[in-house]
């Protein structure tokens, strides 16, 4: 079975696999077998030290297996259990599953033996304690790297010492008597520490500090001070955080959905079709309106029909459906999410229908001038049958990596809309107004308006639509009232409040005219009507229309970005040629059954001029970054030179299936372009 590179998960709030193959996941099982029983063996031993030490190395790789749903049982065959892929495999794996399982039981049952012993101070003055109240507290599958602790009132530094020493990296403190030089014990080691006053920002949306980069998945809250906090208030902290948490990975996964690889199958269409950076402060001191799909955009749509020409309509794809069927025509519809609409569903009278069959054969796209996409999205978006099609950079900030620098839009949020105000701002827009941007449900529980809906037959397949965006949140509603809406959405909302921050003391003015669902902070809320009325007796020498026709390019400036875009593909695949050699033999290396020291040196050698050569393209690191925590984690795990060898085996395979996909997009991508080269010469 290959092993294939990690892609994103498509569950909401998760950038994870979905599976490991076969190879890993045995590895990965014995590895924790063999060391569980080490832990047991420890515990039998009374060496609580190294029972601790053994539980922390097994603790990462237990994380992913939980994480990742790595379930063995994939591999069986039901109907004859005899003769599974898993036993052909690996005969001794259902042993080891045995084996773990049994002593994952003997374990939690003594680290849960601290659940009965109240908390106290005292536990601090020895470190034997303070490993057994550290061991209950956290998970089995902590990960260290990014998962949060949540220290309350604490005024022992001993706590984080002991911390600090089993690998924690990420604290956050409440209240408490601690100070800078407390906290610089933790920069020294390499962690990130962020401190509040008191407990209560932990209660409010937007009161949790974050760490940079990827999340924490979880989280633990150790109340240490001398008078513990009333357990409600521990719940509804839990609670918010969670909130807190779930909103956090909503951005992440938005920003890092792409493996940002997907761009290199675009490499063609990006030297083809212009950027919107030549729309950049083209429409100055204009406004502009972003379309949303959210429910009350029926209230008041119809009003775009008085602003044709005027202002400048931005309407994301889910919406357009709407403003079609009522003879609405936006200037600009955008689309720039990276998952194909074709393998995208929902069900429609009993059939299951894809999206791109609902958003795009559903449509008509006659008269719609301008169709933006991004350089991650599914390249068929490329040759819809609309006047002019453009592509922005929104994202992980890859511009200066590709064959002709590009715009990286800073705006980053969890919707399209997001990257449509964005656009908006970078255009030179100095008015702009949200509508269908409810951001919460309706009365009746819609997310979206009548038009926009995916069409769910049943109840419950909505219902599962709304557990995707998260748990249930009530915020503050447009009118001032209460509304409900949800993880997701809170994030989307804050995100807008923090747009609205930033563009403070600047020229351009925001504006709310959703006339329903969710309050936004920052934005100034009135009808749409009264918006369309101040911005009507504006007065300008071009027509909306008129702006966008003056952005296309001369064919020479085009073929300068092929040119360009040929030499960077040709360069890269040979890189792919050199790393491709390096693999075929660190490969065999790493299967001989008798590797000798000289084989390791040479294995060693290969294999750092290869990661040297993979550093001149930054989409390996970006395609292989979960793959390589795989790595580093098995490493740790399996000290035997057969588990080291293992687990860079692994990765090896890993490595030469993303460079045999680099290398197949890069062939397909210069017989694209030479074939359109031609038409443009």
């Amino acid at each position: 079975m290959k092993a294939i590179a990690a892609d994103i998960d498509k569950h909401n709030f998760r950038v994870w696999l979905d599976s490991l193959d076969i190879d890993r996941s045995v590895r990965i099982y014995k590895s924790l077998a063999d060391l569980s029983t080490k832990a047991v063996d420890a515990l039998q031993a009374s060496q609580s030290q190294k029972f601790s030490e053994i539980t922390d190395i097994m603790r990462p790789l237990i994380g992913y297996v939980t994480d990742n749903q790595v379930k063995l049982s994939r591999f069986l065959d039901h109907e004859d259990v005899e003769k599974t892929e898993l036993d052909q495999h690996d005969p001794a794996i259902l042993t080891n599953i045995s084996t773990f399982r049994k002593n994952l039981k003997t374990i939690d049952h003594v680290r849960n033996t601290m659940k009965a012993v109240p908390f106290s101070p005292v536990f601090f003055l020895s470190r034997e304690l303070t490993n057994a109240f550290i061991d209950y507290q956290l998970s089995l599958a902590w990960d260290f790297e990014h998962d949060a602790v949540i220290i309350l009132n604490s005024s022992d530094i001993r706590l984080i010492e002991a911390l600090l020493e089993r690998g924690q990296k990420r604290f956050i403190f409440a209240g408490g008597s601690l100070g800078n030089k407390d906290f610089q014990v933790i920069s020294e080691k390499g962690g990130a520490a962020a401190a509040i006053t008191d407990y209560k920002p932990l209660l409010e949306a937007g009161g949790v500090p974050q760490f940079y980069g990827r999340p924490a998945n979880r989280f633990v809250i150790f109340d240490v001070g001398e008078k513990q906090l009333d357990d409600k208030v521990k719940k509804k902290i839990a609670e918010n955080v969670v909130h807190e948490r779930n909103s956090t990975w909503a951005r992440f996964n938005t920003v890092n959905r792409a493996d940002a690889t997907r761009v290199l199958p675009n490499l063609g269409n990006m030297a083809l079709f212009d950027e919107t950076s030549v729309l950049h402060n083209k429409f100055k001191g204009r406004a502009a309106i972003v379309v949303s799909p959210g429910p009350s955009l029926e209230k008041n749509v119809d009003l775009l029909k008085k602003v044709r020409g005027k202002v400048l309509v931005i309407c994301v794809l889910h919406a357009f459906k709407e403003l079609q069927r009522r003879g609405i025509i936006p200037d600009i519809v955008i689309h720039i999410d990276p998952a194909d609409l074709k393998t995208l569903y929902s069900r429609k009278n009993d059939k299951k229908v894809s999206h791109w069959e609902e958003w795009i054969e559903d449509n008509d796209f006659t008269g719609v001038s301008h169709l933006i996409v991004s350089n991650l999205s599914a390249p068929n978006m490329y040759n819809l049958d609309i006047k002019k099609t453009m592509w922005m950079s929104p994202g992980l900030p890859i511009g200066e990596f590709l064959p002709e620098k590009s715009h990286d839009y800073t705006r980053i949020g969890g919707s399209v809309s997001h990257a449509a105000f964005d656009l908006a701002v970078e255009f030179g827009c100095t008015s702009i107004a949200l509508i269908g941007q409810d951001l919460a449900r309706s009365i009746d529980g819609d997310l979206y308006a009548k038009n926009a809906d995916l069409k769910f037959n049943e109840e419950e397949e909505k219902e599962e639509k709304r557990r995707a965006l998260g748990a249930d949140v009530e915020v503050k509603g447009y009118y001032g009232d209460t509304v409900l809406s949800n993880n997701t959405f809170v994030y989307f909302r804050r995100t807008y409040e923090e747009f609205a921050e930033e563009l403070k003391g600047t020229e351009v003015k925001v504006f709310n005219c959703t006339e329903g669902g969710a309050f936004i902070n920052g934005f100034k809320h009135i009808t749409l009507k009264k918006f369309i009325e101040e911005e009507s007796q504006k007065e300008f020498d071009e027509s909306i229309s008129e702006i966008l026709q003056i952005d296309r390019q001369e064919p020479t400036i085009k073929l300068k970005r092929v040119k360009k875009t040929q030499d960077f593909i040709r360069n890269n695949n040979g890189l792919c040629n050199e790393i491709d050699r390096q693999l075929k033999k660190l490969i065999p290396l790493a299967q001989k059954n008798n590797i000798s020291g000289d084989d390791l040196t040479r294995f060693d050698t290969i294999q750092n001029k290869m990661i040297k050569k993979m550093k001149k393209n930054i989409f390996y690191s970006l395609g292989l970054q979960r793959d390589i925590h795989i790595l580093q984690s098995g490493l740790r795990t399996d000290t035997s030179l057969e588990g080291q060898l293992g687990y860079h085996l692994d990765f090896l395979r890993v490595v030469q299936n993303l460079n045999d996909r680099f290398k197949k997009s890069f062939s397909e991508q210069l017989l694209s372009i030479k074939s359109e080269q031609t038409k443009i010469s």
